[in-house]
């Protein structure tokens, strides 16, 4: 995650992150139909018209809002899915056309005559995290939508002088500072008997 952010911030385009779990939707990807909130127009206030030019305008209690997916299309933004794996497969699928060389999205969802198609622009970028396959409780990437990836492995840290840069920066009192070599150490000796089995 930490990398992507920076990739935003070295090419000067904004963020957009979306966090995936278990209950993850189509919808928190494309939007979908909010409760709209009346204003009071012309000394109108409240229910469910609004004035114009002396007429009454019926408002529609609900009204389309673009989901991060189709903002980050539209304005040529990053958008970061992270914990990709977490979200069901069918959910997922709508990734694909994306994922095309064409990088167009069909929204049927949005209603209407005319269903709208909509083509990412130029700057666009999707990228996404996941952990593993193998942890506890993570599963792999469909063979259709992992395709459509370029994968990069980013491992976990292996040295102590790192973990105690990390530990240093993580606390937030300073006067703890000194102890975040003995954290480092401490978590080198337990990785190192949690490989051999001797961890309890």
């Amino acid at each position: 995650t930490s990398v992507c952010q920076l990739l935003a911030l070295l090419r000067g385009q904004k963020l957009r992150i979306l966090n995936c779990h278990q209950h993850t939707e189509t919808g928190d990807f494309l939007g979908g139909f909010r409760p709209t909130r009346p204003t009071a127009v012309d000394g109108v206030d409240g229910g469910d018209d609004a004035a114009e030019g002396g007429v009454k305008k019926i408002v529609a209690p609900f009204a389309w809002e673009d989901g991060p997916l189709i903002k980050a299309m539209r304005d040529g933004d990053i958008l970061l899915v992270d914990e990709l794996s977490l979200a069901e497969d069918s959910v997922l699928e709508r990734l694909n056309s994306v994922l095309e060389p064409g990088r167009t999205l069909t929204l049927p969802e949005k209603g209407g005559s005319d269903v709208e198609e909509l083509v990412a622009h130029p700057n666009f970028l999707l990228l996404a995290t996941m952990n593993p396959g193998g942890d506890f409780g993570k599963k792999e990437l469909s063979p259709a939508l992992r395709n459509r990836f370029t994968e990069i492995w980013v491992g976990s840290t292996g040295d102590a002088a790192e973990m105690e840069q990390i530990v240093v920066r993580r606390i937030p009192e300073p006067e703890l500072a000194p102890y975040a070599g003995h954290l480092a150490r401490f978590w080198e000796f337990y990785r190192g008997a949690a490989g051999r089995g001797a961890a309890r």
